[in-house]
């Protein structure tokens, strides 16, 4: 709530201007965002064009590691399937595959789409699973995560 004083011609005070602001919306969201930022996975929330609406902590500070300080190529606001595209070199085939199982996912055609890949660095090997989810609400969209099975890929341990 908002309250200013209402001044008349002669300057006096004589009335207020009260607005009245519903944050229902907002502490939901702000509640969902404790929620994904609790998670180690990486993940992000995509709308029906694939644009991320929304990602967590892991997501950001992955990002940051490996570059993407400002959040440019994978905050929000950024279309998430455009990035993919651009990718080049040796993952094309693995792009393509991702590209496929998201849209699929997104045109109901999938109730989810997984997958296992690559994504090594200078300094070290890694793999990750992805997976991608329909988001059950009105609006549409997919929940992407990626974990890190590293561990269990070179150490020879199944996953789940």
């Amino acid at each position: 709530m908002r309250s200013l004083p209402y001044i008349d011609q002669p300057r006096n005070i004589s009335g207020a201007v009260v607005t009245l602001f519903d944050i229902t919306n907002l502490k939901d969201m702000q509640r969902l965002q404790g929620i994904l930022d609790s998670l180690p996975e990486h993940i992000a929330v995509l709308d029906n064009l694939g644009r991320i609406v929304q990602v967590n902590q892991a997501w950001r500070e992955f990002a940051e590691r490996n570059g993407d300080r400002g959040m440019a190529h994978s905050g929000p606001g950024c279309n998430y399937l455009e990035v993919c595209r651009i990718q080049d070199g040796s993952d094309a085939e693995v792009v393509q595959q991702v590209l496929q199982g998201i849209h699929h996912v997104l045109n109901g055609d999938r109730q989810h789409f997984s997958i296992e890949y690559p994504c090594h660095s200078p300094s070290e090997r890694r793999w990750f699973l992805m997976h991608v989810a329909p988001v059950r609400h009105p609006a549409g969209g997919v929940v992407v995560s990626h974990v890190n099975i590293t561990a269990w890929v070179e150490g020879g341990r199944p996953h789940e």
